[in-house]
């Protein structure tokens, strides 16, 4: 079979030893969810491992087909820790369910990413062709390029492909040129799931950067320690210049450049939430009342250009989140509103005017997150804002008619550290009457519920974490997975630097991780029921 160009398919540069579908199994192991409904995915995995102990073998695989849904175009995240490292030359080959179809590489092979923690891995092509009696091109061989991949640690590839027409539980395979016996993992292809969409922000940086919130850092920093399979992504716009806000300075162009999108096309399957500042910080004078009388609309015009144009006219768009954190010496966003009533409804207004800017553009197709802190919900009850007469978050509320979600920031952290509780009286005291306030304030307004950040905190000031915190996992699982408080996605915070530590795939949280992987990954072992 001939790719484009009458480019042959690469076989001959692969030592490849391909074995029977019988002789690969031998026993399995369950990695996937069941319990929890995470759309729209299914997270169904089995490890299958080879049978012959003479040859080397990869381990540890994991596969989905995201969407899952049949003749669909979609992404399959593929996870594998190998047992030989492999450097340039080296192969690795991929064999999905006949029916599967995918493209060979053309040019910047944007259709594939590999990924070793957080270090993408470059490959010099891709080629396709069929394999275990398929008549359509099910087989892809990547051959690397330049640097290694290191053996006994996890590698990720993320590949664009056609799902089969029919449904089924099908079995997808890899081996490479190192590690020539082949494993293989299930997955499923039928009816999308509905239900809580599982996200992260993947990355440990200091600062959260579009770069490190990719489709494949997503599962090799965060979805492969937690044996989840993410299908959202949270990544933030830099914001100290309008041009970096607009996009015109190619701050949305490196989304694209990380495998958001494809073109003019987002990447299948996968959900990017972007956090969007509302106002420059070294911009020279702005204001959120500049902003309700309509000073700034260009720029969002320009933004909505910009996304539109990399192909991701369908993201997600937190405008000026954690709008009312005051911070501990004063409001600590360019757009922070405090507890000023007058503040507040310029936010509300200078939110509905960015809405109407970015929808009049066409292609656009955003849905638009309000996103206070999960303590705003608390008003008068939280101590951070006593000393100044409590917050009233009806007033800088835009209104649903611009609202796609309420989202609520709600990390384990006492309210000051000086309190003292105990961990469970954190969570009855401070957290879940977080939960219930935010609850209330998305159903009183008609709009659902999501948690763009949340996550275990170490106690370092100035912050009073509850530190290794299962309970709290477990309570927030619980509280999303009930389909009475009507909770449309989550985005775990795994993010570690000076002062701050959520870093749950870290050695800080072993008892919250594995929690989190009885919740969130396995299910059938949560601590709660979602029904």
């Amino acid at each position: 079979m001939e790719g484009p160009g009458g480019r042959q398919p690469v076989t001959g540069n692969t030592t490849v030893v391909r074995r029977s579908a019988g002789a690969r199994r031998t026993r399995s192991r369950r990695l996937g969810c069941a319990a929890l409904a995470v759309g729209p995915l299914a997270l169904l995995v089995t490890l299958t491992g080879a049978s012959w102990a003479s040859a080397a073998g990869v381990s540890a695989v994991t596969a989905a087909a995201d969407p899952p849904t049949p003749g669909a175009t979609a992404s399959y995240p593929i996870s594998y820790t190998p047992a030989t490292s492999q450097s340039a030359g080296g192969t690795i080959t991929v064999e999905a369910a006949p029916g599967t179809t995918f493209p060979p590489c053309a040019g910047s092979c944007s259709g594939y990413k590999i990924a070793q923690g957080g270090s993408y891995k470059a490959f010099t092509k891709v080629s396709v062709q069929e394999g275990g009696g398929s008549s359509t091109p099910n087989e892809f061989v990547i051959t690397l390029a330049m640097g290694t991949i290191e053996s006994g640690k996890s590698v990720t590839i993320v590949a664009r492909g056609t799902n089969p027409a029919a449904p089924g539980t099908e079995t997808l395979g890899i081996w490479t040129s190192k590690d020539p016996s082949p494993a293989t993992a299930t997955y499923t292809i039928g009816a999308a799931r509905a239900g809580l969409v599982q996200g992260a922000i993947p990355n440990v940086a200091a600062a959260p950067q579009a770069d490190l919130s990719s489709p494949a850092y997503l599962q090799s920093l965060f979805g492969t320690p937690t044996e989840t399979v993410p299908t959202l992504g949270t990544a933030y716009l830099p914001g100290n210049t309008w041009a970096q806000i607009d996009g015109s300075s190619g701050s949305v162009a490196q989304l694209q450049a990380d495998g958001w999108s494809t073109s003019s096309q987002a990447t299948p399957g996968y959900q990017l939430v972007l956090g969007v500042p509302i106002l420059p910080s070294k911009n020279g004078k702005v204001s959120l009342e500049g902003g309700a009388d309509k000073d700034y609309d260009a720029y969002f015009s320009q933004l909505a250009s910009s996304l539109v144009a990399q192909g991701l006219g369908n993201a997600w768009l937190r405008l000026g989140y954690e709008f009312d954190n005051h911070g501990l010496d004063g409001n600590s966003k360019p757009w922070g509103t405090g507890n000023d009533p007058t503040q507040e409804g310029y936010f509300a207004q200078y939110f509905q005017q960015i809405v109407i800017s970015m929808r009049a553009v066409p292609g656009a197709d955003f849905k638009f997150v309000w996103n206070p802190d999960g303590f705003a919900f608390l008003g008068n009850n939280d101590p951070e804002y006593l000393k100044s007469g409590g917050i009233s978050l009806s007033a800088a509320w835009p209104g649903a008619q611009y609202v796609d979600y309420v989202g609520a920031n709600v990390y384990d952290w006492e309210p000051t550290l000086t309190t003292g509780y105990t961990q469970a009286e954190n969570w009855a005291d401070f957290i879940d009457p977080q939960l219930l306030g935010a609850e209330q304030f998305a159903s009183s307004v008609g709009v659902p519920l999501a948690f763009p950040e949340w996550g275990v905190m170490s106690h370092e000031p100035p912050f009073a974490g509850m530190g290794d915190d299962p309970g709290y996992v477990n309570g927030m699982y619980c509280f999303m997975a009930n389909p009475a408080n009507n909770v449309a996605w989550e985005s775990y915070s795994n993010t570690n630097y000076p002062g701050w530590n959520s870093e749950i795939t870290g050695s800080s949280f072993p008892n919250a991780l594995a929690a989190f992987q009885a919740d969130f990954g396995h299910g059938s072992t949560s601590a709660c029921s979602a029904g």
